[in-house]
C-alpha cells in the first residue's frame, strides 16, 4: 500500500510539473493531410517540421498527400474528420485565401476550420527552362510578346498562388498566356525542366534543386522585396511590375470544434519545432521566413490576408485564361 501511495504521489507531482497544454496532446499518431503532391514546397516544409516534432519527443506524425482540385480534395478530407486533434491539414494562402475567390470550393475556410499555427511565409520566383531563350526578365518579356501561340505556365491547380501570380503577370504584361494546372508543383516542375511549359512562379523548396543543377533559370522574385537566398535576382518592382505579388504562407489547421486546450497544445508543439535552432539554417536555405504565433494571431492574419488578396485580385481583374 505504501508503495502504491508513493507511486501515486510521484505521478501527481509529475502531472503538476508537466505543462497543462502538454497533457492535452493526442496520445496516438497524428495524421496531417498535405493537399498537394509530394515533393512540392508545402510537402517539404511539413515533413521537415513533423520530423522535428517527433524527434523532440512530441507525438508521432504521419504525413499523407491527398491531391486534386487545387487542394480542395485534401482540405475536404479533414473538414469532415472528428475534431479530436488526430487529423489535421496543412493549409496555405492558396487553399484558404485564393481558392474561395477563384473556385467554387465545397468548404468555408473560416467556419469549417480551427487555426492552429502559421508556420512560414514563402517568396515565389519566376523560373523558366534552361532551354528558354530568355536569360533576363527583359528577354522574357520580349519572348512573351513574340511567341505566336503565347506563353504557357504551370501551377499547383486553379486558384493556387502560382496560378494567381502567373495570371497577374499576364495582365501586367498585356500578353496572351495559357494556364496549365497540375495536382501540385512537382508535376509542373517536371514539365518546366523538360521545356513543355514556358515558366512557373514557385518557391525555393520546389525549384531550388533544379536551379542549382542548371535545369532551370531564375529571373525575378514576385513582389517588391529581394530575398537573401538569391540576392542577385531583381524583384518584380525592380522590373516595373510591383503588382505581380501574392502573399504565400503555410500553416496547420484542425476541423472546427477542436477543443481549445488541444489547439493550444498543438500550437506550442509545432511552434517549438519550427523555431528549433537546427531548423533555422535549413529554412534560410529554403528561402522561407518563420512566421509562428498563437492560434488567434493565425486567424487574424488569415482574415487580413483574405481581405488584401481579395481586393488585389478584384482590382487586377483576372484574365479569362486564368
Amino acid at each position: 500500500m505504501k508503495k502504491a501511495l508513493a507511486w501515486l504521489a510521484g505521478a501527481a507531482l509529475l502531472a503538476l510539473a508537466t505543462p497543462a497544454s502538454a497533457q492535452q496532446l493526442p496520445n496516438r499518431p497524428i495524421r496531417i493531410v498535405v493537399p498537394f503532391e509530394a515533393g512540392g514546397a508545402m510537402d517539404i516544409i511539413m515533413r521537415v517540421v513533423s520530423k522535428q516534432v517527433t524527434d523532440k519527443g512530441g507525438p508521432q506524425i504521419v504525413v499523407e498527400n491527398k491531391t486534386g482540385a487545387g487542394g480542395a480534395i485534401g482540405v475536404m478530407a479533414v473538414k469532415d474528420a472528428d475534431p479530436d486533434g488526430l487529423t489535421l491539414v496543412q493549409v496555405s494562402s492558396s487553399t484558404h485565401v485564393l481558392n474561395p475567390h477563384t473556385s467554387n470550393i465545397p468548404y468555408d475556410p473560416v467556419k469549417d476550420f480551427q487555426p492552429i499555427v502559421m508556420l512560414v511565409k514563402v517568396p515565389t520566383i519566376l523560373a523558366v527552362p534552361a532551354s528558354s531563350p530568355a536569360k533576363t526578365f527583359a528577354e522574357f518579356v520580349q519572348y512573351a510578346k513574340t511567341k505566336p501561340d503565347g506563353l504557357t505556365y504551370g501551377s499547383a491547380g486553379v486558384g493556387s498562388a502560382p496560378h494567381i501570380t502567373g495570371a497577374l503577370l499576364e495582365k501586367s504584361l498585356g500578353v496572351r498566356m495559357t494556364h496549365v494546372p497540375y495536382r501540385g508543383m512537382a508535376g509542373a516542375m517536371t514539365d518546366l525542366i523538360g521545356g513543355r511549359i514556358d515558366f512557373v512562379y514557385s518557391s525555393i523548396p520546389s525549384i531550388g534543386g533544379a536551379a542549382a543543377d542548371g535545369q532551370i533559370r531564375l529571373l525575378a522574385v514576385a513582389g517588391k522585396d529581394h530575398i537573401s537566398a538569391y540576392p542577385q535576382l531583381p524583384s518584380m518592382k525592380d522590373v516595373g511590375h510591383p503588382d505581380v505579388d501574392v502573399d504565400l504562407w503555410f500553416g496547420v489547421m484542425a476541423p472546427a470544434g477542436t477543443a481549445a486546450a488541444t489547439v493550444q497544445a498543438l500550437n506550442e508543439v509545432f511552434a517549438k519545432a519550427t523555431n528549433a535552432p537546427e531548423l533555422t539554417e535549413r529554412f534560410k536555405q529554403l528561402g522561407v521566413e518563420i512566421a509562428t504565433g498563437s492560434p488567434a494571431q493565425f486567424k487574424q492574419a488569415d482574415r487580413k490576408s483574405t481581405r488584401l488578396n481579395s481586393s488585389h485580385m478584384s482590382e487586377s481583374r483576372m484574365p479569362s485564361s486564368a
